[in-house]
């Protein structure tokens, strides 16, 4: 299993610090090259038993590193407009950014996996740099302009085509697939303008939760063990019989 998060690898630095060790400290505790443990600490695939063996060098039990990893809210990003129509215009962009930022799909293992060759994918990681959604530091690593779980909260045309995308693909498969164990409730609902209120941050909150606990899962659990699960949430006033 991979674990693949900046944020625990964020917690293993500040434990370090805490403790006032040294990256050779570490590393001879680990009986391995420093270059060897700061190439770990700054990849995007530390599998867990590499984070095991860090956690029991600096003596912080690794059931408490992901449970701090886990303590992290979701964030509101808005989208710039120069973002935004990249995302929109540029497909081949998109899924890129996708894949990597929401998925967590190292980009080692896109570029491998992807149809296109390695040059168009750094050509598209540009694009990506160029609009400030990614950088490539000096070491040539990929790292994202906003950390953590996020979502887009500027209602522009991007996330405007992909909820109507994204929404009716959804429900046609449920729809199409008529499994008891997919969710797919419609009910009319008379209530005050509090209740409602209360309703949708109630329905955020829940969303909130399991974007946490997917998070825990992902870390936790073998990625044969994940299932990838789309929810749509959807409450406004309207009628269905005018």
């Amino acid at each position: 299993m991979a674990i693949q998060t900046d944020r625990v690898i964020e917690i293993l630095k500040k434990e370090l610090k805490n403790k006032k060790m040294k990256y050779e400290d570490l590393a001879e505790r680990l009986g391995m090259s420093v270059s060897g443990l700061k190439k770990s600490l700054a990849s995007d695939d530390l599998s867990v038993s590499r984070l095991q063996k860090i956690c029991e060098a600096l003596g912080v039990p690794l059931v408490q590193v992901l449970a701090a990893a886990d303590d992290e809210k979701v964030q509101d990003v808005y989208l710039t407009d120069e973002q935004e129509t990249l995302l929109l215009k540029k497909a081949d962009v998109f899924h890129l950014y996708w894949k990597l930022r929401f998925e967590n799909v190292p980009l080692h293992k896109y570029i491998a996996d992807a149809k296109s060759g390695r040059e168009e994918v750094r050509g598209r990681l540009r694009q990506l740099e160029k609009v400030g959604l990614v950088r490539i530091n000096p070491k040539g690593d990929l790292e994202f302009s906003d950390k953590g779980m996020i979502r887009w909260s500027n209602y522009g045309p991007l996330v405007e085509h992909l909820n109507r995308k994204w929404s009716a693909e959804l429900i046609d498969a449920i729809l199409t697939k008529k499994d008891p164990r997919n969710v797919l409730n419609l009910a009319l609902l008379q209530l005050s303008e509090a209740s409602f209120a209360e309703m949708k941050e109630e329905l955020r909150q829940l969303l909130d939760k399991y974007s946490t606990q997917s998070r825990k899962d992902r870390l936790r659990l073998e990625a044969s063990k994940i299932k990838k699960v789309a929810v749509l949430i959807a409450a406004d006033e309207h009628q269905f019989v005018k």
